[in-house]
């Protein structure tokens, strides 16, 4: 899969959940799987994925390894993907 950057992508745990399709939209907010959860960006400078927690705040930095800052989670776009 070619991932984007301005995306944060759900690799959820659960194939049966559908809070990702939620109105509140619960994958975001609230998890019952939240420390299963994976979030990622695509970092913008060296273009590796960055796996990010499942409780990580969408209005926080991410640092790369690279140096780079990142502020992708504050995009509002994102994709969900079954793991």
């Amino acid at each position: 899969m070619k991932y984007k950057e301005k995306t944060t992508y759900f690799f959820c745990p659960d194939k049966e959940c559908q809070g990702f399709y939620d109105k509140e939209f619960k994958c975001e907010f609230y998890c019952p799987k939240e420390e299963k959860l994976i979030k990622a960006i695509k970092c913008w400078n060296c273009k590796k994925l960055i796996k990010l927690p499942g409780n990580h705040n969408s209005f926080c930095r991410v640092d790369c390894d690279c140096g780079a800052s990142v502020f992708d989670r504050m995009s509002g776009k994102s994709y969900l993907i079954r793991s």
